[in-house]
């Protein structure tokens, strides 16, 4: 993009701006004082974004001696954007939070609001390889993966199976998996031996570029930062580094500045030595970057918006110990942004956008549907309760569709697989548009023996359930987590351990496993009438009770018992209330996994979204309700490879029955006030 090129975007970012404002539009998602700090910041940009995991990876930049704050921020959907200098490059800094739907939600936001001309994404990391890096060694790498979107598999199948939904182009086994048996450690008098958690398959991410077919998914496991920000970092492999704390605490080797192949991300905090040396020797993994989570998911909003992105992470630990050397990274992030060429400009909502919003959200409240896939919106689409008005707004990869269903108002939304997709969209839809409650619906796997498949579940609590810390080997409940004292992670919403799974072993005198135990986590949130940049967590999140009661009248709907003339169910679905669902970015087919959540937690319905949607809601005070239909027993149940091959149509068009009728009930019923907006 030229400098005329930039003139004339910006011309028309401004003249919409202007067109907003002199209509005076009070949006619920962005107000008119807002919008005008916005238009303000950026016509003095571009920026370069800086998107930053915690405070004390924050603070040291705003003390640093070549960081000039410009004494102006901006606080929107619980974020704080902060404007400064660093030389003469103009930078907005972020706090993310921990996790990589914190950080797809607030490196969406930074793309989709400001003028940025490049990301650099900074802070701490573990290390995944021991033999040549060093605690507070500052590594670059070329290439970045999430590595906790996982296919898990049932017990009995391997290697050579064929896994759920893989047929569809959904989940594939070409990126390889890991095998719980093989952790299997202290056995004695035992010749073979196995576990029923089998084996989980690593999967690509579904993208959906803005300069791709709208709702056509792509697939990306390795995503590359930016080649010129990398050439350029090049240069920073001989900067001093500390070595010191203070005067009596100092490091044996000197830090040093390392471009490497690779990192990963997850929402894992790893201190466990045989789970990180696997992901070495598979993956060349140098920065294990799973103390901050966040990495791969900046990069990959940053590749699939057309943004360069370059990541700075330290090595503040081995996986098993933590140094807090705040000032290496500071110092290498003002170099590299002092020796920056100029990059390209971009405008990401463009005018005409802007105008289109304006004009939808002067028609609105709307109902906001959120959908995770094409098979389970189109039927929506199709309905005959469903009228559309023929507007479509397209904006960062996302088709928002309007319409209504009966007379209530309604915008529609396909987010793709997975809980970053979902958080992204569902950000997306509150920041943009005036949304008055959300509605998510789709399939989800089944963790409770006493549903079937086809039954239609609305849970009143949501969790996402693949936010771990995942314990050292010898370390067990009576064991502190690291960070636990900081408040960082906690013991007490219980763990898994993957010894109690093994198989075989009945004649053993002993046997335990190295993966050892997962702790699982809570979220953190930010909600948008907190405090800025002040960390709550949540991990059961309720549905709105207004809309949880509505929903108690919809049990004795009459849904669809068969696919066609010749698969039918054995018994009709039913429509249940139940206390709690879950979410995380795995297909769950393992019926080990399935029993023991069902068990500790009394799930129901299982699926990769809805904990996304719920958290995001809960952050921005939006009320919300998720309504699943059973698709599969996660982990076999029948004499089907996979039920949800063969019947997931059936779940789409039941949920979506439940749907329509709860939107009708809505359209018709006066509801109290959001337990979030008393």
């Amino acid at each position: 993009m030229n400098n005329i090129q930039k003139h004339v975007c910006f011309i028309m970012l401004i003249l919409g701006f202007i067109a907003m404002l002199n209509e005076g539009q009070t949006d619920a998602a962005v107000s008119a004082k807002v919008q005008k700090l916005i238009h303000k910041a950026n016509l003095d940009g571009p920026y370069l974004g800086l998107v930053i995991p915690n405070l004390f990876e924050l603070n040291p930049l705003l003390q640093h001696p070549n960081f000039t704050s410009s004494n102006f921020t901006i606080d929107f959907a619980g974020k704080r954007f902060r404007f400064g200098t660093i030389g003469e490059k103009r930078v907005i800094l972020v706090l993310t939070g921990l996790s990589l739907i914190n950080a797809g939600i607030t490196t969406q936001l930074l793309l989709t609001l400001f003028n940025i001309e490049g990301v650099v994404h900074y802070g701490t990391a573990g290390n995944g390889n021991p033999s040549s890096l060093n605690i507070a060694d500052v590594t670059i790498p070329q290439y970045w993966s999430h590595t906790s979107l996982w296919n898990w598999q049932r017990n009995g199948d391997g290697h050579s199976d064929e896994l759920g939904l893989e047929s569809d182009g959904d989940y594939t086994r070409k990126i390889g998996f890991l095998n719980f048996a093989n952790y299997t450690t202290n056995v004695t008098a035992c010749s073979s031996y196995g576990n029923l958690l089998n084996n989980i398959w690593y999967q690509p991410e579904e993208v959906f570029p803005i300069d791709g077919t709208l709702e056509q998914r792509q697939h990306i496991f390795w995503v590359p930062v930016d080649s010129s920000y990398f050439q350029i970092s090049q240069t920073l492999e001989n900067l001093k580094l500390e070595s010191c704390l203070n005067s009596t605490t100092c490091l044996d080797k000197t830090p040093k500045v390392v471009n490497v192949e690779r990192g990963t991300s997850a929402s894992i905090l790893l201190s466990n030595v045989a789970y990180r040396a696997p992901s070495f020797s598979t993956n060349s993994t140098s920065a294990l970057s799973t103390w901050r989570v966040q990495q791969w998911l900046c990069e990959t909003i940053a590749i699939i918006s057309n943004f360069p992105l370059f990541y700075i992470p330290r090595i503040s630990n081995f996986i098993l110990e933590m140094v807090a050397m705040k000032v290496v990274s500071m110092i290498l992030l003002a170099v590299f942004i002092l020796t920056l060429v100029e990059h390209q400009a971009y405008c990401e909502i463009s005018a005409d956008t802007q105008r289109l919003i304006h004009k939808a959200n002067n028609k609105g409240p709307y109902l906001g549907l959120v959908i995770p896939n094409l098979f389970e919106m189109n039927p929506l689409l199709e309905h005959p309760n469903y009228t559309s008005t023929g507007l479509t707004i397209d904006v960062s990869g996302r088709r928002f569709r309007f319409g209504k269903v009966f007379e209530k108002k309604v915008v529609s939304v396909m987010t793709g697989l997975g809980m970053i997709n979902a958080g992204i969209t569902t950000q997306l839809l509150l920041s943009l548009f005036k949304i008055e409650g959300v509605v998510h619906y789709g399939i989800a796997g089944n963790a409770n023996p006493s549903l079937h498949v086809g039954d239609v579940t609305i849970p009143q609590y949501w969790s996402h359930l693949a936010l771990w810390s995942w314990q050292r080997y010898g370390n067990g409940p009576q064991d502190e987590l690291p960070l636990e004292g900081q408040g960082d992670y906690t013991r007490e919403i219980g763990y898994i351990q993957f010894a109690d799974y093994a198989t075989n072993v009945s004649n053993c005198n002993s046997h335990d496993n190295l993966l050892n135990n997962i702790w699982y986590q809570p979220e953190e949130v930010f909600p948008v009438d907190g405090i800025p940049e002040e960390r709550q967590h949540a991990f059961w999140v309720p549905v709105d009770t207004s809309y949880y009661d509505l929903s108690k009248s919809l049990e004795n709907m009459e849904l669809e018992r068969c696919v066609n003339a010749t698969k039918c169910l054995p018994e009709t679905p039913k429509v249940y209330n139940v206390q709690r669902g879950t979410s995380a970015s795995i297909y769950l087919d393992n019926a080990a996994y399935r029993t023991f959540i069902y068990d500790k937690f009394n799930i129901s319905p299982v699926d990769m979204e809805s904990g996304a949607v719920a958290l995001i809601c809960l952050q921005q005070k939006v009320p919300f309700i998720i309504i699943r239909a059973l698709s599969d027993l996660a982990g076999g149940g029948s004499a089907e490879s996979n039920e949800a091959d063969t019947f997931i149509s059936l779940a789409a068009v039941n949920s979506i029955k439940v749907v329509v009728e709860f939107i009708k009930l809505v359209a018709t019923t006066p509801l109290a006030a959001s337990q979030w907006l008393n």
